[in-house]
């Protein structure tokens, strides 16, 4: 088999994925997309976890690259913080494909790089650039932890904001509970957030 159709193979095992998720590819489904048989994909690809390692290198391959964009430090640090939440949300597959290989730094690293990189040229060095960017960092993985369990909560199941209209407690502003009890516009809120951590951060240079 030439390398082209290794490349085929690799090609409709990561749509199969992409479609279905990493727990949906079979050799037998994946040889009757390709149309040879099974035994065929073990001796031109390998074993099922070398298939995978080769749909995840292509997923890697295919990863835009994390650009800052804008004219000041704090925009440049904003822009690569918001870059890189969307792709981690643009690419579901490649994330969990890479949490069943135990790849995921891989996925991740060219983030830190590129943040690195912006709070070097903002001035901040050493442990003190470390730590602005493992909190730039933290606060985009709690953003797309929580936005996946909401994505994902339970049919019926009540919200905060329910909650918060049934309060009714006098020691709390009203104002305060009727925004509360309002949904909240994420992206609006993730750029509120980063662009306070960067105010934080960078005032103390």
């Amino acid at each position: 088999m030439s390398p082209v159709d290794r490349g085929r193979i690799v090609a409709a095992a990561r749509a199969l994925i992409e479609g279905d998720g990493v727990d949906a590819l079979s050799m037998r489904k994946l040889a009757a997309e390709v149309g040879v048989a099974p035994t065929a994909i073990y001796w031109h690809v390998g074993s099922r976890e070398d298939l995978l390692n080769a749909v995840l290198d292509a997923m890697i391959v295919d990863l835009p690259p994390l650009v800052a964009r804008g004219s000041s430090a704090r925009a440049r640090l904003a822009s690569v913080a918001r870059a890189i939440r969307d792709q981690v949300r643009a690419t579901t597959a490649a994330q969990a494909l890479a949490a069943t290989l135990g790849r995921t730094a891989e996925l991740s690293f060219p983030g830190q790089v590129a943040l690195a990189r912006e709070m070097q040229a903002a001035g901040i060095h050493g442990s003190e650039a470390a730590q602005a960017v493992r909190a730039v960092l933290f606060l985009v993985g709690g953003f797309i932890l929580l936005e996946g369990n909401f994505a994902h909560r339970q049919p019926g199941s009540r919200t905060t904001q329910e909650l918060w209209r049934g309060l009714g407690a006098g020691d709390i502003d009203p104002a305060l509970c009727k925004a509360m009890a309002k949904p909240a516009n994420t992206d609006a809120l993730f750029d509120y957030a980063v662009d306070r951590l960067l105010a934080s951060v960078l005032s103390a240079m």
